[in-house]
């Protein structure tokens, strides 16, 4: 559980640590220019771009005033109309990272013991008119609101909790670029069909694969995408999925932490199979140091699981490779 966490914290920290980068600065407050200096004469592309500089800040300041995502859904659907589709995607990343920033608010809304209790009899999925069609006022109000906003409830371990959906996100494709609109779909599928949950994988290894191949063809189709860090760690996560597995559906013995035979067969396939991609490569490297440490993914040290030396120093430069790999595939640019 120790590992999935962390992999999880930091897929998390991460992905709100993208979103808010993405957030274009206020653009300069023009009014406080000191009399005495003469501004610039502006150049026509400056005034051409200038009215699109001003919607974008508008919207970040709207956003910046609300801690509603059906509000902040609304609003960015509003200043959406009649923009480039280039403006449209900064407008798009604004609105992640206002998720990124409240939705601890929409959790804690969800958390409350009271409202659990109620939640926990619903029959998940839920749509918006079933939502509407609650019994109880409080209820009714808490979920329809969150789905106005684009978030969904999923559970886990006898909870319920919000979650942004990118199925309902996909309103958004017709106004953005091509590469946003297939990184919005990517995320649409992991948000459907979760990889994992309780710690386990929760879907097959070969369709496991399949997601980890579309996350590899979207940073070479896209390499200067600006969710192309985001996209990123959802590929490292999943290709550390099918390398390790998760604590309960682990790709190694439990008691020797020795790859399972039967893993090391489908991961040799695999290298075979895919030689020409990045994951291919990536598994071929990580068989090459397997071969080194006799199988041993972690030993057992007094009791305890300890890192094997050359797997953690794979694991290290992981992020680095698959980088330099990507690079030598892109096709765009």
């Amino acid at each position: 559980m120790r590992k999935y966490m962390l992999i999880i914290s930091i897929c998390l920290t991460l992905v709100a640590a993208t979103a808010c980068s993405s957030n274009p600065g206020s653009t300069p407050d023009t009014g406080s220019s000191t009399p005495i200096v003469t501004p610039p004469q502006e150049t026509p592309e400056e005034n051409e771009t200038k009215p699109e500089e001003k919607l974008e800040a508008l919207l970040q300041k709207e956003l910046s005033q609300t801690k509603d995502a059906a509000e902040a859904v609304a609003a960015t659907e509003r200043y959406m109309k009649g923009i480039t589709t280039e403006q449209a995607d900064q407008m798009f990343m604004l609105l992640e990272g206002f998720y990124g920033g409240h939705l601890q608010e929409a959790e804690a809304q969800v958390s409350r013991p009271d409202m659990q209790q109620k939640l926990i009899t619903l029959t998940l999925p839920i749509s918006l008119e079933q939502a509407s069609q609650l019994k109880d006022a409080d209820m009714k109000d808490l979920v329809v609101n969150l789905m106005k906003g684009k978030y969904k409830l999923e559970s886990e371990e006898g909870m319920i909790f919000p979650v942004v959906d990118y199925e309902a996100l996909k309103s958004f494709q017709p106004n953005v670029s091509k590469s946003m609109q297939d990184y919005i779909a990517l995320m649409a599928e992991d948000s459907n069909r979760p990889v994992a949950k309780d710690a386990g994988l929760v879907i097959s290894r070969e369709e496991l694969l399949q997601r980890t191949l579309q996350a590899e063809k979207y940073l070479t189709v896209y390499p200067e995408s600006p969710r192309y860090d985001r996209t990123k760690q959802l590929y490292l996560n999943e290709l550390h999925m099918v390398l390790f597995g998760l604590d309960n559906t682990p790709t190694y013995d439990w008691d020797s932490f020795k790859l399972q035979a039967e893993m090391k067969l489908e991961l040799q396939k695999l290298a075979e199979d895919r030689e020409n991609t990045v994951t291919g490569d990536m598994v071929k490297e990580f068989l090459a140091v397997l071969k080194i440490s006799k199988d041993q993914l972690y030993v057992k040290n007094q009791g305890e699981q300890k890192d094997v030396p050359e797997v953690r120093a794979y694991m290290d430069r992981m992020e680095q490779r698959v980088d330099t790999l990507i690079r030598t595939r892109t096709t765009e640019g």
